[in-house]
């Protein structure tokens, strides 16, 4: 089995490009073959060697999709120091590669701006990454009662956006990610009432949700 049917989905791109395109069918596999190559050097340069690309397209217009896909791990650097900035920097990447895909599907086939009906950068294991660690870093400015019930529910989510992350990676990166949620969640408040003191249940409530997600990472 192809070693990218079982890795993770870094990131994708999608584009829709409207008209009539039957003409170009007999030319796909060459365009795939080109657009392919494209990214795939460019995510290999920024990312790492083994790094898995994949571009598919759909009948009828034009709707291509650009998939990268591999570890997380591997495409930190070797000795990083601030995890959520390697995101934000992974993220930043992901985003401009999305676009020049976007951008290369459009100009080998010989479309035009106008022609775009819809882009997406889908998130992938980078922009699911970056959600939990975004917020993470909400919740530590949780400061007083008329934020209290929305930073509930969001650590509450965050469990669940955690579960599902953790099930789609692969064994590596399930240990470097629990093992990074594990500090960002050693920095959340202990009690939301910073400012003034917090109703009991609700101090409750939140802490009982704060020691829900201290077990998923334990």
């Amino acid at each position: 089995m192809a070693k990218y049917i079982t890795s993770p989905i870094l990131f994708e791109a999608y584009v829709h490009i409207d008209g009539n395109y039957d003409e170009i069918e007999d030319a796909e596999e060459a365009l795939r073959r080109a657009v392919n190559d494209y990214i795939q050097h460019r995510a290999k340069h920024f990312l790492y060697d083994d790094v898995d690309s994949e571009v598919r397209f759909k009948e009828g217009s034009i709707k291509a999709y650009a998939t990268i896909r591999g570890s997380l791990r591997s495409c930190l650097a070797a000795s990083y120091s601030d995890f959520s900035k390697e995101i934000d920097s992974l993220f930043w990447f992901a985003k401009r590669l999305s676009d020049a895909a976007v951008m290369e599907v459009t100009f080998m086939t010989g479309s035009y701006l106008r022609a775009i009906a819809r882009t997406e950068a889908r998130p992938g294991v980078i922009g699911r990454t970056k959600y939990v660690v975004d917020s993470f870093l909400s919740i530590r400015q949780t400061d007083n009662e008329k934020q209290a019930g929305g930073t509930i529910k969001r650590v509450r989510r965050l469990k669940r956006q955690i579960q599902s992350l953790l099930t789609y990676v692969g064994e590596d990166d399930v240990a470097l990610l629990t093992d990074e949620f594990r500090k960002l969640l050693a920095k959340a408040p202990k009690k939301l009432g910073m400012m003034r003191s917090l109703a009991g249940e609700t101090e409750g409530t939140y802490k009982s949700a704060i020691d829900d997600l201290t077990k998923l990472l334990n």
